[in-house]
């Protein structure tokens, strides 16, 4: 292992993709890229994505597509990838966590599209909180599992539920395609929310400050929200769907509309003392490979151990609500079921040709209806 405490810009003409770990920070560091693309262009970092986040891309190109954007993300990598292929910047620069799961096939063909000679960053924090990140994760994408029984599961002997998301697994499929001197492991320090966008800016090779903390609240929902989401999706599996594809974009848009409620009480999800015991283990795994790898890391290893000794326990589900959360998740879950059946209507509108006068009244009605007012 090459330990450093600020990583360095790999070279005159860097290629770097910045592959996660996934609840380690990247949306952060995603966000402010995107924010400061302009200050960043001045010191030629270029990244060749066009929003933040190219979601659907990199899930493709892990082979794992949207259900509902497989031929969309396809396109979107071919076109994301070949910018990047194609880019004569002095620093080209991706960042997309989806990639890290991806299996070794994938890696190479990634690797392949995107021009070969990687710098690949990979980026850590402790185990133990990144789990009940993992959690909230899962209950958002349809997980039906309390947090004690995923976590029991996730932690068994033998379990391969932290295999594809851990730094073994990153070692173990890029590290052949890459070389494993061409990954960078960046442990921030977690007593300063902005040390890991200091690490970014010396890997990119652009002074101090040019990248801000963004203007956006990543921190997870109440755990009585999580555990309503929990109970909405065990329901909607009970009731069982007709259109799997249908069912799942409206689990995401009722996702969505439930993160942006404001004003919801705050008690965050607590993590056991058993497992963050257990996660302390895994994690001690995690160094021990990384002293005995050739990649390089950047900042403090211990940093992704936790003591557990303040810790419960145990922790119980929430078994209820307050009136006022209810009433606001309830608001929120119903402007989530409005806007998609909007959507779909318009997805199976009429175009217009061929309809009788009322019913092209009709369909100019509520087009009308849905302009925004000037």
């Amino acid at each position: 292992m090459n330990r450093v405490e600020r990583p360095a810009r790999p070279g005159p003409r860097s290629r770097i993709v910045h592959i996660g770990l996934p609840k380690t920070g990247t949306s952060a560091v995603q966000r402010s890229m995107f924010a400061g693309r302009e200050a960043l262009a001045e010191h030629g970092v270029v990244s060749v994505a066009r929003n933040h986040h190219p979601y659907r891309a990199a899930r493709a190109a892990a082979g794992e597509p949207l259900p509902f954007l497989r031929e969309e993300g396809e396109r979107d990598w071919r076109q994301l990838s070949g910018d990047f292929a194609r880019s004569v910047a002095p620093v080209t620069y991706l960042s997309a966590e989806s990639l890290a799961g991806a299996p070794e096939e994938r890696v190479r063909a990634i690797v392949e599209d995107l021009g070969g000679d990687l710098q690949v960053v990979v980026t850590l924090r402790a185990l133990a909180p990144l789990l009940r990140s993992r959690w909230q994760a899962s209950i958002i994408k349809g997980g039906r599992r309390s947090l004690e029984n995923w976590l029991q599961v996730v932690l068994a002997p033998g379990a391969s539920g932290l295999e594809r998301w851990s730094v073994p697994a990153v070692l173990d499929r890029w590290g052949p395609v890459v070389g494993e001197d061409r990954l960078l492991f960046v442990v921030p320090d977690p007593a300063d929310p902005e040390d890991l966008l200091r690490h970014f800016e010396a890997l990119l090779g652009v002074p101090e400050h040019t990248l801000a903390p963004p203007d956006w609240d990543n921190r997870g929902m109440p755990f009585t929200v999580y555990e309503m989401l929990r109970q909405f999706n065990a329901a909607q599996a009970e009731q069982g769907v007709e259109d799997e594809v249908r069912a799942a974009r409206l689990r995401h848009q009722v996702m969505r509309s439930v993160r942006a409620v404001p004003g919801l009480s705050a008690a965050p999800v607590p993590v056991p003392r058993w497992a963050a015991e257990k996660a302390n283990v895994v994690a001690q795994g995690w160094i021990e490979r990384l002293r005995h790898s050739s990649a390089t890391v950047a900042g403090d290893v211990g940093a992704l151990l936790v003591d557990p000794a303040p810790l419960p326990e145990r922790v119980a589900q929430p078994a209820s609500i307050s009136v006022r959360d209810a009433g606001l998740l309830a608001h929120a879950m119903h402007r989530s079921g409005v806007v998609q059946a909007d959507r779909d209507a318009r997805a199976g509108e009429p175009r217009g040709e061929g309809l009788g006068l009322r019913d092209l009244s009709g369909l100019l009605r509520r087009r009308l209806a849905r302009r925004p007012a000037r």
